[in-house]
């Protein structure tokens, strides 16, 4: 179980993914539909009451992932506050209880959030941005 954590006053650049919640090791199914849902049990990763507020992410491979089980979705993430820059678009898959406040993503190739089979309560002040141009800084 990994719960009750709060992230503050965050800088990162050229970083491959800034921010990973995932229950997924040592990786993800291809895609999320790939996954099939399996008996809760003892070993079961089980992600919740999660806060990241106060972020400049600058130039990341990935803006974010948060991957949940389809049996035991992540719950209660609070992202608040964050600019990402990133080549690929954030992924939330799995989740519920996800509430994003002052969330700018701005993603040169991918849409900005793909979301599967999960729950985002609030976007508000969020801004999702594609810019594909060759010359984006």
């Amino acid at each position: 179980v990994v719960e009750d954590l709060v992230y503050k006053n965050i800088r990162m650049k050229n970083v491959k993914n800034p921010i990973w919640i995932s229950s997924y090791y040592p990786k993800e199914p291809n895609q999320p539909s790939d996954d099939l849902v399996q008996p809760v049990n003892d070993k079961t990763p089980v992600w919740k009451n999660i806060v990241i507020e106060n972020a400049d992410i600058e130039d990341a491979a990935n803006a974010m992932t948060v991957w949940g089980l389809p049996e035991c979705p992540v719950s209660g993430i609070e992202l608040r506050r964050i600019k990402i820059t990133s080549n690929h678009g954030a992924k939330i898959y799995n989740a519920k209880d996800v509430n994003l406040t002052n969330v700018q993503i701005n993603s040169k190739t991918d849409p900005p959030l793909t979301v599967f089979n999960a729950e985002v309560k609030s976007m508000k002040g969020m801004l999702l941005e594609t810019n594909t141009s060759p010359n984006h800084e």
